[in-house]
């Protein structure tokens, strides 16, 4: 049995759970998360409306994850995780167990190719994505 929640119990809301206790959700500001507790590690403004962030060590579901936030134009459009695992290099083992934590969670996924696997939802899209040039791997939430 999971001990940490990703969604509400009916996934109508999309609202993630990090450390047990920060509430991350569609169009939170920058300034409602650093409320919650979440300390950054790094930003990077895409000189576009999008500022990206991220924060390393967390929990979600039990497991050791970093994560980053997507803001568009000071709202959350985009969260994403990655399991911190021992070979930071094996991106393919990293989507292996992405996808496996998909699955477990919400079953067969709607969409499918050697890149990703996709869940849709009222509220938005969770994916588990492998970029092979940009050399990374994460499950990231898109809201609506």
């Amino acid at each position: 049995m999971l001990t940490t929640v990703v969604f509400r119990q009916d996934t109508k809301s999309g609202c993630v759970y990090l450390d047990d206790h920060i509430e991350i959700g569609k169009d939170l500001t920058f300034t409602a998360l650093v409320e919650q507790g979440v300390k950054f590690d790094g930003e990077i403004d895409m000189g576009n409306g999008w500022m990206l962030f991220s924060s390393w060590n967390h929990c979600i579901l039990g497991r050791q994850v970093n994560v980053s936030f997507g803001f568009f134009k000071g709202c959350l459009k985009k969260f994403g995780f990655a399991l911190i695992s021992g070979d930071g290099r094996d991106l393919e083992g990293l989507k292996i167990k992405h996808d496996a934590l998909l699955n477990e969670l919400f079953g067969i996924p709607q969409k499918k190719n050697e890149i990703l696997i996709a869940y849709d939802f009222v509220w938005g899209t969770v994916s588990s994505q492998l970029d092979p040039r940009g050399g990374s791997c994460s499950v990231e939430f898109y809201w609506k």
